[in-house]
């Protein structure tokens, strides 16, 4: 728990962004528990949140972590994106299985939605026949590009195949002069 750790104690920071990475701390305070909103205090009967704020020594910079659970030995601590931090390497060691599995199982569901997309996509045309239409009118648009574009090879081909014939026939027709 937050409030049970010590100067000295490793803290373990695992940044959740789109290139996930983890810094490895020391701890060199914890604050004592205050209750997370003071000017409520114990209402009704219910036990309000304690926290407590944490200073660490993390790649050689201090490093405040502000409101941390006091009964939690783990947290997610919002600063410009998601952070979880943690005194626990085997919370830790959960926390990165879940996110792992988590990326893991959107892989495996990639196929199924490109599944899902197509189907979609038969489902509008189904209902929107002027989508089909117009669809069917840019496949036949690109296969005529595709075939004109062949076609204009195919030319520029003949073009050079004819013009090595005729300076053969010219370079063979000089020949036959000179031996006259």
């Amino acid at each position: 728990m937050f409030q049970s750790a010590r100067v000295n104690q490793t803290i373990y920071i695992l940044y959740k962004e789109a290139v996930p990475r983890i810094e490895i701390g020391t701890i060199t305070q914890v604050t004592q528990p205050v209750y997370k909103y003071p000017a409520m205090g114990v209402q009704y009967g219910q036990q309000q949140e304690q926290v407590v704020d944490i200073f660490a020594n993390v790649g050689g910079a201090q490093r405040q972590f502000q409101q941390l659970p006091a009964n939690k030995e783990s947290a997610n601590f919002v600063s410009g994106g998601t952070v979880f931090v943690t005194v626990s390497r085997d919370a830790m060691n959960a926390e990165i299985s879940t996110l792992r599995n988590e990326s893991v199982g959107i892989i495996n569901r990639v196929e199924e939605e490109r599944q899902k997309i197509v189907k979609y996509d038969e489902i509008l045309m189904q209902l929107n026949p002027e989508v089909a239409e117009k669809q069917r009118q840019e496949q036949e648009i690109a296969t005529l590009k595709g075939q004109m574009a062949s076609m204009a090879s195919d030319n520029a081909e003949l073009k050079s195949m004819l013009a090595q014939v005729l300076s053969k026939l010219d370079g063979d027709g000089n020949k036959s002069g000179k031996n006259k």
